[in-house]
């Protein structure tokens, strides 16, 4: 997207569009569900000042976007995700004040701090999914053993247990 506007780095707004150019994942639906989408956020793009970025590469990263990249990696450490999505991305994008996304979300009327609240209420619906893993993998082996050891009670002949053989 960046290449294609023109620009002459890559910012949190080519980041947003990226987000919102795969409406399956989960980023992508949240912001979908509040009425952001890839048409209003490209026709609100001219209307934000440029992000700081070194002018002597071409297709930098501009210095918000980088700042945004750490700050996803920081996000999913802390919620313990064992890897960094979209909905990690979004979050990290509205930690940047001064960033074309956060300028975005405002011209837009949403506000970066309800946003954010409500990604970090969905972080906490879903949990730690190492832990919910585990978990469910052994409440799926003690199911397997309680059914294994009633069905071997049932089948037992215990009569004979107490003979003794002589």
């Amino acid at each position: 997207d960046a290449r294609e506007m023109g620009s002459p780095y890559v910012g949190t707004e080519h980041i947003l569009l990226g987000i919102l150019s795969n409406p399956q994942n989960l980023a992508s639906a949240i912001l979908q569900s509040i009425g952001v989408t890839i048409d209003n956020v490209r026709i609100t793009i001219p209307s934000c000042p440029p992000e700081p970025h070194d002018p002597n590469t071409k297709n930098a990263l501009s210095d918000p976007l980088r700042k945004t990249i750490e700050n996803a990696f920081r996000i999913a450490f802390q919620e313990r995700h064992n890897f960094v999505g979209s909905e990690h991305l979004l979050a990290a994008l509205l930690e940047c004040e001064d960033s074309a996304a956060v300028a975005i979300f405002q011209k837009m009327n949403i506000s970066p701090i309800e946003l954010k609240r409500q990604i970090h209420d969905i972080f906490s619906q879903m949990g730690n999914p190492t832990q919910n893993k585990l978990q469910n993998s052994l409440e799926d082996f003690l199911q397997g053993l309680t059914g294994a050891l009633v069905n071997l009670q049932k089948n037992a002949d215990f009569r004979d247990a107490f003979r003794h053989k002589g």
